[in-house]
């Protein structure tokens, strides 16, 4: 049982990398942009990978990036997907501001 293998680290490495240079080179862009960048490359190495290994499966531990039993281009996928919830409806937690912010106190 793989819980996490070397093969999604090294996959999640130019991800994470890659929105971290989008960031550094294109200040202010969104959270939710830079999630979607990242796991746009995670899907594209993991389906790469997996195209390339002998059991061609999609959803085998050994063909692929496992994370915590579920395979990398799902991961990615889910990443992709709440990237586009917060573009369709943001919340103030992608905003950086709380919930529910305190009322100014009354003198």
């Amino acid at each position: 049982m793989v819980l996490f293998n070397i093969t999604a680290l090294l996959m999640m490495i130019p991800a994470v990398g890659g929105a971290y240079a989008l960031h550094y080179f294109v200040p202010g862009t969104p959270l939710p942009a830079l999630i979607a960048a990242a796991g746009a490359v995670a899907f594209v190495a993991d389906l790469a990978v997996r195209s390339q290994s002998r059991q061609r499966k999609l959803l085998h531990p050994s063909a692929g990036g496992q994370v915590l039993l579920v395979p990398l281009w799902v991961v990615a996928l889910l990443g992709i997907g709440f990237a586009v919830h917060q573009y369709i409806q943001p919340s103030s937690v992608m905003a950086g501001s709380p919930t529910h912010a305190a009322a100014p106190a009354k003198r």
